[in-house]
């Protein structure tokens, strides 16, 4: 038997600490994130709209690309909407570039879709 090839130690090591990392860096990305969210859930409890859309501006600029991130959207859109607010509003301050569009529009008629067979595009 030959000597243990040094390269493959240092591949099979350092795997080993980088998935301890990345698991790591989730982990603390989970923990702080759901804090935020608890600082919204406490928001909304309070019925304070500013403090919820500062708190989600907050959790989604830091994490958002988390669950946390995405239930805060939802929270934050629900505290508005209940407050009067319009879906522009809801959307320019929850939905980011594109804004937040309800599914159904005019006057609850579903969108219309494409017949079968047929070139109608939606």
């Amino acid at each position: 038997m030959g000597k243990p090839d040094h390269r493959f130690l240092i591949a099979v090591f350092g795997s080993f600490a980088a998935r301890n990392g990345w698991n790591y860096w989730q982990r603390t990305q989970a923990s702080q994130s759901a804090a935020m969210y608890e600082e919204i859930e406490r928001a909304v409890a309070a019925g304070d709209t500013a403090r919820v859309e500062q708190a989600f501006k907050d959790i989604r600029g830091k994490f958002g690309g988390t669950t946390y991130a995405q239930q805060a959207g939802l929270a934050a859109a629900k505290v508005m909407v209940d407050k009067g607010r319009g879906w522009r509003e809801v959307g320019a301050a929850v939905g980011g570039r594109r804004g937040l569009r309800p599914r159904l529009q005019g006057g609850g008629a579903a969108a219309p879709r494409r017949a079968a067979g047929g070139s109608q595009g939606l």
